[in-house]
């Protein structure tokens, strides 16, 4: 029994952190520059197409990186980083929104709310 037991939880346990470590990758991604590569990464973290996205699509962090990307995309100089996305902070906005939404446990509330006002600044200085 345990022979059986033991490997169906490993594998359960391994499927869902994958996906929550597709949010990880992504987030390191953008740190480490590969802004194209992380949009390409949270964008499959929240595929409603993809059955394994259940548990990150309805995740705050998912949406908080996923801003954070966004973010980054338009505070990139480089021209071909702000091609990824026609309206970075527009959908950066609606990424914290979502964040904000789901948090009901309100674990995520203070970091969102914080970049939340950065991202006042991104819209200030564009509007300037």
């Amino acid at each position: 029994m345990k022979k059986i037991v033991f490997p169906l939880l490993a594998a359960l346990i391994i499927t869902t952190s994958c996906q929550t470590g597709k949010v990880t990758t992504a987030l390191n991604q953008k740190e480490a520059g590969e802004v194209e590569e992380a949009l390409t990464t949270i964008n499959a973290a929240i595929d409603p197409q993809n059955e394994k996205t259940e548990k990150t699509i309805n995740w705050p962090r998912t949406w908080e990186v996923r801003g954070e990307i966004y973010q980054s995309i338009y505070q990139s100089e480089d021209e071909a980083v702000k091609n990824l996305a026609e309206n970075p902070l527009q959908e950066a906005l609606r990424s914290y929104k979502k964040a904000l939404e789901l948090d009901e446990d309100d674990k995520f509330g203070n970091s969102v709310k914080v970049k939340l006002t950065l991202l006042t600044n991104d819209f200030t200085n564009k509007a300037i």
